[in-house]
């Protein structure tokens, strides 16, 4: 009776860790839980998550993020697509443990001589992302940032 009570408790025990393990990742509950896209914006708070100007072509961005992205183990170039002077990459990001897929799309436009990268990452499934969406941008943008 008593190995079962322990077995019991050690069970009881290590699921309230693994929970508190999860809320830890939380940066910010009500966006963590309930969405599952993050987008670059110029009003951002965090700096991380504001789209990049380069003074570099389309073109060449685009060939940093390709050999950025065939590096990086959980990441994959699906397509590129040109739609006039803008260039589209559809990336995805495998997550670590439950190998869910979240799809990055990065538009490359000219801006002033330069380019403008603009990303958004979503979640193929799910409600809330834990937060996954705005880490795969950061990941992105601070590989990148000149």
């Amino acid at each position: 009776m008593k190995r079962k009570k322990l077995a019991t408790r050690l069970v009881v025990i290590g699921i309230a860790l693994a929970l508190f393990g999860l809320f830890a990742l939380l940066e910010d509950w009500k966006r963590d839980l309930t969405t599952n896209y993050a987008q670059l914006d110029d009003g951002a708070s965090d700096p991380s998550l504001r789209p990049i100007v380069f003074e570099l072509s389309v073109d060449e961005v685009a060939a940093r993020v390709t050999q950025w992205v065939e590096s990086m183990p959980r990441w994959e170039m699906q397509s590129e697509e040109q739609s006039g002077d803008q260039l589209q990459l559809h990336l995805t990001r495998r997550t670590r443990v439950f190998h869910f897929i979240d799809d990055v799309y990065v538009q490359l436009s000219e801006q002033d001589g330069g380019t403008r990268l603009v990303a958004e990452s979503r979640s193929r499934i799910g409600k809330g992302d834990l937060g996954q969406n705005p880490k795969n941008l950061r990941e992105l943008t601070r590989a990148l940032r000149p």
